[in-house]
């Protein structure tokens, strides 16, 4: 079984403390919550070697200013690049550099970039053989 990416790095951001406030998608009335972070998944090649699951992880830093979302998605993307040095996690990569694209219905600033990494199998029983 493989833990879910989304709340994977959600929980590890946070811990970080660089976001308080991750969502899976736009929340609705953002405008008073800024800055926030959104990750989604976004496919990967899935499970390989028996034992790693890749995933793909489009980010979205979204800020008040310019300024703000850029520095938050630099760090966000150095902090990907540490993250099997703090959790069972193997070879983050940053595959997309963080990215200015505004909101396009609102001007809101928003980076965004994507990430790539595999996550650590456990083993779960899926069959019970017991009373057959």
């Amino acid at each position: 079984m493989f833990p879910d990416p989304v709340v994977a790095l959600r929980s590890f951001v946070t811990r970080a403390g660089l976001y308080t406030r991750v969502y899976p998608r736009l929340p609705a009335r953002f405008e008073e919550k800024l800055p926030f972070l959104i990750v989604r998944e976004s496919g990967g090649p899935g499970i390989h070697d028996r034992v790693y699951s890749r995933a793909l992880l489009q980010l979205e830093c979204w800020a008040e200013d310019s300024e703000d979302s850029s520095r938050d998605a630099r760090w966000l993307a150095a902090l990907l690049r540490v993250w099997d040095q703090y959790e069972d996690v193997w070879n983050p990569r940053v595959i997309q550099d963080p990215s200015d694209m505004p909101d396009p219905d609102t001007g809101t600033p928003v980076h965004r970039l994507a990430a790539e990494v595999s996550f650590v199998g456990e083993e779960e029983p899926i069959l019970s053989t017991e009373g057959a």
